[in-house]
Order: C-alpha cells, then sequence, then structure tokens
C-alpha cells in the first residue's frame, strides 16, 4: 500500500495553519482553531499538534479519500488529554458510523457523547487507560469489500 498522505505536525510553537503545515509533510486541507504546535509534549519529532482546549473544540483535516471498497490503513499517533476529548471522522459516508470517539472522565460524566469504535462503546476504564499517555491507532481495511478493523495501542506498550 503506498503512502498518499503524511505530516508529522511537528512544528515551533505558534498557530497550525494550511500554508505552514506544508512545512512539515503534506499540507492540511483545513484548520479550525484552536489548534496550535508546541514542543512541550512530542512523541518522536520535534513537537506535537494541541487541537481543542478547555473551551473550544479544534480541528484538522487532511486531503485525502478513502477507497469505496478498496484497501487503506491510517496510522495516527495522539495523546488523549486528562478530561479530553479526540475524535476520528471522515468526511463521507465511506466508513459509517465515524471510526472513533474518545472522551475522556470528564467529557463522559459531563456529556452525552460515549466512546466508540465504529459504533460500539468503549467501556470507561479502557478509556482512562488511555487517558495522558501516547497512543497509536491504526484503522484499516484489508482487502477490497474487506472489514474496517481498528487498533489502539499505548505507544511503548503493548496493545489495549
Amino acid at each position: 500500500m503506498a503512502v498518499v498522505w503524511q505530516n508529522t505536525l511537528d512544528g515551533t510553537t505558534g498557530n497550525i495553519t494550511v500554508a505552514n503545515s506544508a512545512n512539515y509533510g503534506d499540507a492540511l486541507s483545513g484548520v479550525q482553531t484552536p489548534a496550535v504546535y508546541q514542543t512541550a509534549t512530542r512523541n518522536h519529532g520535534a513537537g506535537a499538534a494541541y487541537v481543542g482546549n478547555t473551551s473550544a473544540w479544534g480541528e484538522i483535516r487532511a486531503p485525502f479519500e478513502i477507497p469505496q471498497n478498496g484497501p487503506y490503513a491510517i496510522r495516527v499517533y495522539a495523546r488523549l488529554a486528562f478530561n479530553g476529548a479526540l475524535a476520528i471522522a471522515f468526511g463521507d459516508s465511506t466508513v459509517s458510523p465515524s471510526p472513533l470517539v474518545l472522551a475522556g472522565r470528564a467529557a463522559v460524566s459531563g456529556s452525552t457523547i460515549p466512546s466508540r469504535i465504529f459504533g460500539t462503546t468503549i467501556p470507561t476504564a479502557t478509556v482512562n487507560n488511555m487517558e495522558d499517555r501516547w497512543i497509536r491507532i491504526e484503522i484499516m481495511r484489508p482487502g477490497t469489500g474487506g472489514t474496517n478493523t481498528m487498533k489502539i495501542l499505548r505507544v511503548g506498550d503493548s496493545l489495549i
């Protein structure tokens, strides 16, 4: 499978824009603030992207299409903040329901948004085990007409 889009999102401290995202790989197609680069927290790169904050959702969009019936694979490294939330969604109906929604402790207790993978609820204890840690999320469909699957691993640990 060929790499069709890649970006490290490890810029120096400041706002993420479509234009400056191209300095770290393929450009994003859209950014909704708050979304900032920061260097205090990092996984393997020079920094990381913080998307959203305690008072607003942020969003970054990547310009690639999921094949209607063919194989695909997506890998994302993320850190679910304590009391935070993370969602991965595709902009069309190719994969429905949305692949992943993770809602941290406060988001779960103060919200009606359940954590889920492809529509299946994730137990709160499992989500709590991912909070404040780097995780690797892999979403894939191995072949034409295959089943969408997902793995979530804590970086440096085994499958959650």
